[in-house]
């Protein structure tokens, strides 16, 4: 069985070659080596010409692949174009491995929120083809190239046999994608919290939204529309922020009058600065109330700011 896995080759530099100099190196049939013991990584792999290290595996693919290539699996590289300060390449894997049937868990085009089961450990996932996700699961964990790190050790550590899944919630019918889009997002993100959120479930981050082509266009409309709404929510919000730091400033000079009477005992103080003192004293509450107000409306626009950046996902 072969699969094949995109990688960059980094760390050149480090072995003095320029990303020119290593890729005219790097066409003269690249060797991979496992370095086992690197004390910056277990699973460091080098890649080679004639015996000298040109650069490494980056770090991410290098995770995948090292326990496949422990486990006796053939390899090719290729090598492809500078990226940056990286060499893009692509490693095509060959592996002595017996198919593992896929768990028949609901009908075809099945939507809904999924769960799977390694041992008792539980990753969360969403789909508009359930089945067809957990085939693609199933085929990417036998094979050893999932994504999920967590995942990838449970199957290696329990085996298949140790592993299942279970649609735990279908979608209603929508008329729009993106309503399914935000309704498929929304409750994963709630099958997340329900399984006791990041620390107790193997999902390495919460999600981010599923947008296909028709939903990307009906978001943008939703985007284009709300764009003025959005512009002075935030410009109010500014205002409110500027206006609260005003209130402060007053507040700071009216304490300094207060204190600077009071550290005098009245011995330096004229009838002018002890004027001065209890009508600062009387002001103080006044703007303590009027910085509460304040705070407690910019509080209110930055929530519904906030819903409404969280409705178009928006990030800040």
């Amino acid at each position: 069985m072969k699969t094949t896995v995109t990688a960059n080759v980094v760390g050149m530099k480090y072995h003095g070659f320029t990303p020119t100099e290593a890729l005219r190196l790097l066409h003269m049939r690249p060797s991979l080596a496992r370095e086992p013991h690197n004390s910056h990584d277990t699973n460091a792999i080098a890649v080679t010409v004639k015996g000298d290290t040109i650069g490494h595996i980056d770090r991410r693919t290098a995770a995948i692949i090292a326990p496949l290539l422990d486990s006796g699996a053939t390899y090719e590289i290729e090598i492809g174009e500078p990226v940056g300060q990286s060499i893009s390449a692509k490693i095509t894997i060959t592996q002595d491995l017996q198919r593992v049937p896929t768990p028949n868990i609901c009908a075809t085009h099945t939507i809904g929120i999924y769960a799977i089961w390694g041992g008792d450990d539980v990753y969360i996932g969403q789909s508009k083809d359930v089945q067809n996700r957990i085939s693609q699961h199933w085929d990417q964990l036998h094979r050893g190239i999932h994504q999920n790190p967590q995942l990838r050790q449970l199957w290696r550590e329990l085996g298949s046999s140790r592993f299942s899944a279970k649609v735990v919630e279908l979608a209603p019918k929508f008329k729009r994608s993106l309503e399914l889009a935000r309704w498929l997002h929304s409750r994963e993100c709630h099958w997340i919290d329900a399984f006791g959120g990041l620390r107790k479930i193997v999902n390495a981050d919460f999600p981010q939204p599923v947008l296909d082509e028709t939903a990307k266009r009906e978001l943008q409309l939703e985007r284009d529309e709300a764009g003025p709404d959005l512009q002075a929510m935030e410009r109010k919000c500014s205002d409110l922020a500027q206006h609260h730091e005003k209130i402060c400033t007053a507040l700071n000079e009216m304490s300094s009058v207060v204190s600077k009477v009071e550290r005098f005992w009245g011995i330096f103080n004229s009838d002018k600065t002890e004027t001065e003192a209890e009508q600062a004293r009387r002001r103080i509450p006044l703007l303590e109330n009027e910085a509460r107000k304040v705070i407690d409306k910019r509080i209110a626009l930055q929530g519904k700011l906030g819903d409404l950046k969280r409705h178009l996902f928006i990030r800040d």
